[in-house]
């Protein structure tokens, strides 16, 4: 891999960090959240692809006791197509106030 870092030979272009990131989401979470996720949106930024889900977390929206889970957000790096930051958005539930 080093030898595409330094020759600036991008393996990853922005259709395969959407391809790589359908097959992340879908072997993960499953085809629904994969499709609760889309559209995916990409963005670049520089040495990378950022892909970004459409899934919108509401405020509110959880059932008590549960976490409810929002967009995916994966940075892939576009010189060897690592993965490099993979992440959830959620809403976790309150634990209530304590008494003192």
């Amino acid at each position: 891999m080093l030898i595409y870092t330094a020759s600036k030979t991008n393996l990853a272009t922005k259709q395969i960090a959407v391809a790589l990131t359908e097959m992340i989401v879908r072997h993960v979470y499953g085809a629904s959240e994969l499709q609760a996720q889309e559209p995916l949106r990409v963005t670049d930024g520089g040495d990378r692809w950022t892909v970004i889900g459409a899934r919108i977390l509401e405020p509110g929206q959880h059932r008590p006791g549960t976490a409810t889970f929002g967009r995916i957000e994966i940075d892939i790096l576009k010189s060897n197509c690592q993965v490099v930051r993979f992440v959830q958005m959620a809403e976790l539930p309150s634990q209530g106030k304590s008494n003192p």
